[in-house]
């Protein structure tokens, strides 16, 4: 589920888009040192979460992969 939803994300997103994939908490934090924008920014649930920031402004996190494909969707619609 997690290749799917980056899959999806990056074909929308891509390229005016920063997009941080991280597998693991491990990864995250070891990151957090050198990337400040995943700093407080966690899977909530356990599940795969995305945080989607326009102009420093962010949306709640959006979470699961099916709200991702929702998301994904409605914001190709726009665009």
């Amino acid at each position: 589920q997690f290749a799917q939803a980056c899959a999806g994300l990056l074909k929308l997103l891509q390229p005016q888009a920063v997009t941080i994939t991280c597998a693991s908490e491990t990864q995250r934090k070891n990151l957090e040192a050198t990337c400040p924008l995943v700093v407080d920014r966690t899977a909530k649930n356990h599940e795969v979460t995305l945080y989607a920031c326009t102009d420093q402004v962010c949306l709640a996190p959006i979470v699961g992969v099916t709200a991702i494909e929702k998301f994904i969707q409605e914001q190709a619609l726009v665009n």
